[in-house]
């Protein structure tokens, strides 16, 4: 067969390559999963109040009844205290260990899962006593240490969660423990006096006109004689 115009070798292999690009079938894309927008400020993590699970909360199941620290966490409550929790995976024996400018809560014979779980929670910005919290290691406990900037005793009690986990609570009470932004000023009493700018103050005007004198002629030599007289 002839064609009524010659074409090239690479323009064929252009053509059958986008044939073939054509003829590929479009693989289906995954699906995105897209939940609901939460409020500002509204917390998403595990709380004594909640039923969420922690990460890896397969694994925490799986962990042949060995006692785990599995969430800690920090609340602002209603009444103006703080709260620190430790979510566990069971009940474990506590004991306070007091120091200077440190509070320990110490948890017997408690490991973690996942190595975020130490990582510490900088509470500085709050109104609490406590600047930062973190979960140290003591040799075969774990110690949920406080740093203190104010002396305070905490209250501390357990509860049990939901999922089957369990949470100790360290509650510390209300206080002013950051400086607030500065107060305005206060207002100027009644009665007195506020300075205020003085409007510029201009000469009074004449109320009597001046009479009007004619300058006198020049000699008709030196008139302008274009320029009317008096001019």
């Amino acid at each position: 067969m002839r064609y009524p115009f010659r074409v090239k070798q690479h323009e064929w292999s252009l053509v059958l390559g986008a044939l073939a690009v054509l003829a590929t079938p479009v693989l289906a894309q995954p699906r995105i999963e897209v939940r609901d927008a939460r409020e500002t400020g509204e917390y998403a993590g595990v709380a004594p109040d909640n039923a969420h699970t922690p990460p890896r909360h397969g694994a925490v199941r799986r962990a042949d009844g060995r006692s785990l620290i599995t969430w800690p966490g920090f609340q602002m409550r209603r009444d103006g205290g703080s709260r620190f929790f430790l979510q566990l995976s069971h009940p474990a024996e506590t004991q306070l260990v007091r120091s200077e400018g440190r509070f320990e809560v110490l948890v017997r014979a408690t490991s973690t899962h996942v190595s975020n779980t130490r990582r510490p929670l900088e509470t500085r910005f709050f109104n609490t006593p406590v600047t930062r919290a973190r979960i140290e290691r003591r040799r075969h406990d774990l110690a949920f240490v406080f740093q203190m900037r104010a002396d305070v005793t905490p209250t501390i009690s357990q509860q049990a969660g939901a999922n089957g986990y369990h949470f100790v609570i360290v509650d510390f009470p209300a206080g002013t423990y950051v400086e607030g932004p500065a107060p305005p000023p206060p207002p100027a009493p009644r009665g007195a006096e506020v300075p205020r700018d003085e409007p510029e103050r201009l000469a009074p005007e004449s109320d009597t006109e001046e009479e009007y004198t004619p300058r006198p002629l020049p000699p008709p030599g030196m008139r302008d004689e274009e320029r009317p007289p008096g001019m």
